[in-house]
């Protein structure tokens, strides 16, 4: 399926509803409503009428003070509307429950909410979000007491699930030592056939590998992951601000500079990655998240890592990726491929957003090019019709540095196709002088509360298995079924055909889940993956 096949989510009925109290000097009551949250809408609450949506006229709220805003990846009944709050950096800050969340040097994250949360504007205004449906699942008796015994002092699981999907489900976790929201991916091994759990804990595990070599603001953090016979515990950081299809529904469409500023990220991200030696092969809007919060100015994360290879002695040559986005040497037989098709996905997520949320019939065309067999000619007719798509979309001109961006991504040969380093340098990202200037700026302001984590020695933390003991009698157990897991892990059921081909045409499909990890790294760190992935077999 192609790519550009968005349609709205938007929905007539609330997601979840915000009661809001307002109380005098002497605690007597002056305002007292209701303020209905629509999905993927925001509600902006300040004591300026002009730049919010709910005005509250009090001395002690700023002029832009918070903001509650709902994020949906998918209609389905898998992927309930989370519900955020955030701090637009005010003078007083803003409370949740007992914890206050601004950030008075940097750009505050959101948080996510909870039903019968209370978020206030000290020492007169309260906010509740009514959202009694959202839906949770407890840890199983045998995950309980893993946790309980190996990583409660760092971590904790909460029943709050954030999406499901086929190999696992996430739930939302706090970091016992500093109290951030956290995601936790717990994968049920149990659920899966020996032969496909045991591919399954190979590739995860050599995802977790991946994750934790690196470290870089436009890379979702890796914080940890741990296995027991039964069950994988991944840990990472939460991103706030839903995924970049979610985005587009929500903006429908943006201006060129935001465009070139996403780029720019995605860019800096990938030649990182290339850098080190990886491809992350699986390049998409669903796979590039919003850090932050819901707006394109702010800080773009790179996730899922679940198709990743690594540059090896001997070729890729295996059919990985998404429909639509896949480089022609991944289609055309012998299959043989590298970092190079990281800037293919590049320029058709740049012809996306250049797109917003209207269909371009020539992506699907390019597409068909792609995968047909024949010799190793350029696109010339399929891109003519993708410029003139984007035309009469936007209504002006593109710009012919996008155009040469763009035509440079989409080299059939890879030799001539363009790198990242040579990404960064390109006239689109960088010309004018002034908006270069201006996309460095916001690039510091939107990573200066990023942390640079220490970059972990051990990927994956193998635990004791309690099953034994169980058995034995020391503790109580009942066996469970569990749900399947989350949105992020789409490709696992849509290539596994545990979903109709038909559901959710409005996201990317995934054509392979067979990432065994046979790639190997560079040769400086053969000998270290080798080493690592033995201790999973």
């Amino acid at each position: 399926m192609a790519p550009n096949n968005v349609n709205s989510c938007a929905s007539t009925e609330p997601v979840a509803e915000i009661k809001v109290e307002v109380t005098g000097n002497c605690g007597s009551m002056i305002v007292s409503k209701t303020i209905p949250l629509y999905a993927n809408k925001t509600v902006r609450v300040g004591r300026d009428l002009c730049n919010n949506e709910f005005e509250v006229d009090d001395p002690t709220v700023s002029r832009n003070h918070l903001e509650f805003y709902s994020i949906v990846f998918d209609n389905g009944p898998n992927h309930f509307p989370l519900v955020y709050v955030r701090d637009r950096q005010s003078n007083i800050g803003t409370r949740v429950n007992d914890e206050y969340i601004k950030d008075t040097d940097k750009i505050t994250p959101a948080r996510l909410l909870q039903h019968g949360d209370k978020v206030y504007i000290p020492p007169h205004v309260t906010f509740e979000l009514i959202q009694p449906f959202a839906p949770t699942l407890k840890l199983s008796p045998l995950q309980s007491e893993e946790a309980k015994q190996y990583f409660r002092d760092r971590y904790t699981v909460l029943d709050r699930t954030l999406g499901d999907g086929a190999s696992a489900h996430v739930h939302l976790a706090i970091d016992s030592e500093t109290g951030e929201q956290l995601a936790c991916k717990v994968y049920d091994l149990c659920q899966f056939s020996t032969l496909y759990r045991d591919d399954l804990s190979r590739s995860l595990s050599q995802e977790a590998f991946f994750r934790c070599q690196m470290e870089h603001p436009n890379i979702a953090s890796f914080r940890g992951a741990y296995k027991s016979p039964s069950t994988l515990y991944v840990f990472e950081d939460l991103a706030t601000g839903g995924d970049l299809f979610s985005l587009m529904e929500r903006d429908r469409k943006f201006t060129e500079s935001d465009v070139r500023f996403m780029i720019h990220q995605v860019v800096r991200a990938i030649a990182y990655m290339h850098e080190k030696g990886v491809a992350h092969r699986d390049l998409k809007l669903e796979n590039i998240l919003c850090a932050i919060c819901p707006k394109p100015g702010h800080r773009l994360v790179i996730t899922d890592f679940g198709h990743s290879g690594a540059v090896s002695l001997t070729p890729m040559d295996h059919i990985v990726g998404t429909e639509g986005w896949q480089a022609p040497e991944i289609l055309k037989p012998p299959h043989r491929h590298g970092p190079p098709v990281d800037m293919w996905s590049i320029g058709v997520l740049a012809t996306q957003l250049l797109a917003g949320t209207s269909k371009i019939d020539a992506l699907d065309l390019l597409h068909a090019f792609a995968k047909s067999p024949g010799d190793m000619k350029e696109p010339t007719n399929e891109l003519d019709r993708i410029f003139d798509d984007l035309e009469r979309i936007r209504y002006e001109y593109i710009q012919p540095d996008a155009i040469s961006f763009i035509r440079r991504c989409f080299q059939v040969n890879p030799n001539d196709r363009l790198t990242a380093a040579e990404a960064m340098e390109h006239r689109w990202l960088c010309v004018p002088a002034d908006d270069h200037k201006l996309f460095l700026r916001r690039e510091k302001e939107i990573t200066a509360g990023w942390k640079r984590r220490e970059v972990l020695g051990d990927a994956v933390k193998d635990l004791p298995d309690l099953r034994m003991r169980m058995a034995n009698g020391s503790l109580s157990f009942t066996p469970k079924e569990h749900r399947p897991g989350l949105h992020a892990l789409r490709r696992t059921a849509e290539c596994n055909n545990k979903g109709d081909r038909n559901d959710n045409k409005k996201r990317s499909r995934m054509q392979d889940i067979t990432m065994l990890p046979q790639y190997q790294t560079l040769e400086r760190r053969l000998r270290l993956m080798s080493t690592t992935f033995s201790h999973y077999k």
